[in-house]
């Protein structure tokens, strides 16, 4: 047991080192960004599946990665309420 948590320190320092640069990060985003989009489309299931292992990734802190999460998830729901809405699905009126 104590072999697989010093793997798993391990392999977390590394991964958090090669994210380093700006560039780097920019791109990582946009890879997970981009995944997170396709497997949306084809599944289903929520962006927040992918997201927020990619922010962890990142090195963001899991109260900011649920604030952020949230905010994302509130934006998308509003958009999409919106737009039933304006489309008349939802028998509410705007």
């Amino acid at each position: 047991m104590a072999a697989k948590q010093a793997t798993a320190k391990i392999a977390k320092a590394v991964a958090v080192e090669s994210l380093s640069t700006p560039s780097s990060r920019a791109a990582f985003s946009a890879a997970s960004g981009s995944f997170a989009g396709m497997v949306s489309a084809i599944t289903g299931l929520g962006g927040a599946v992918v997201f927020v292992p990619a922010l962890s990734r990142l090195g963001f802190k899991a109260k900011d990665i649920v604030g952020t999460t949230v905010a994302a998830v509130t934006g998308a729901t509003a958009a999409g309420s919106l737009a039933y809405a304006q489309k008349g699905v939802t028998g509410t009126t705007l």
